[in-house]
């Protein structure tokens, strides 16, 4: 697993995709939203029970329609510090299939991490 600077140096130099295998998802994911918070960047997580949500969500001055915001209570798996911020509930992306297409629309932009996505990858709708 790379270490803060390297995978620093890896999302600055607009790597477009990467791809980490820990047994220390916890510490993965507490690398990745420091990077998002340092780096001023959306961070998103999906995993197959919750869908796409948006970790480090901040509140402007309208209430983004068809999303619900929900206040962050106690940590979820491994993402330390989620009290600064909101998390927001991306609708209907509990398939790897609509939380791509997400991303796709979205432009890319931010950070998404995906929670392991390997089942999902060989239904022919995600090739």
């Amino acid at each position: 697993m790379p270490d803060f600077r390297e995978l620093s140096a890896l999302v600055r130099s607009r790597m477009p995709l990467l791809c980490i295998e820990t047994v220390e998802e916890p510490k993965a994911l507490r690398l990745i939203e420091r990077l998002a918070r340092d780096d001023n960047h959306d961070l998103h997580c999906w995993s197959v029970a919750d869908g796409l949500v948006q970790q480090n969500f901040r509140y402007g001055n309208a209430r983004p329609e068809g999303y619900a915001l929900f206040p962050t209570v106690g940590e979820g798996p491994g993402m330390a510090g989620r009290a600064e911020g909101r998390r927001r509930v991306i609708d209907d992306t509990r398939s790897l299939e609509a939380a791509l297409k997400y991303i796709d629309s979205s432009g890319g932009k931010g950070l998404f991490v995906l929670l392991d996505p390997h089942p999902f990858l060989e239904e022919p709708v995600v090739q």
